[in-house]
């Protein structure tokens, strides 16, 4: 197998993610995640906070989130500990791009751009 070719369990798994994008899932508790609640970027939101101390902190230009699913919260409002944010990319005020093999919408990246920042 040439050196830079994906593993067959590496293709399988991104098969896998995309079909559970697309349908859904089970969860362990028995409950059914919604496709649209499927990787959706809520996991993101539980370190929003500290991201941004780590933007302003470096003066972060720019950055992708590499894995970042759905990326639904980057152009929607949410809430952070009470206070309503309108967007991630509002909030961290960076310019943002989204990566994930395994969600259609954000599948491309520039592979010759570079990044202050990879989350």
């Amino acid at each position: 197998m040439p050196k830079n070719t994906p593993s067959k369990e590496y293709l399988k798994n991104i098969e896998y993610y995309k079909q559970m994008h697309k349908e859904g899932f089970d969860l362990i508790t028995g409950d059914r995640r919604d496709p649209k609640e499927a990787y959706n970027g809520r996991s993101t939101l539980t370190f929003a906070k500290l991201i941004k101390g780590i933007i302003d902190n470096n003066q972060i230009r720019n950055m992708l989130d590499y894995g970042c699913g759905k990326g639904f919260f980057y152009n929607n409002s949410f809430y952070l500990k009470g206070l309503k944010i309108k967007s991630l990319r509002d909030y961290w005020d960076a310019k943002i791009d989204l990566y994930d093999p395994c969600y259609e919408k954000n599948s491309v990246i520039n592979e010759s751009k570079f990044y202050d920042l990879f989350i």
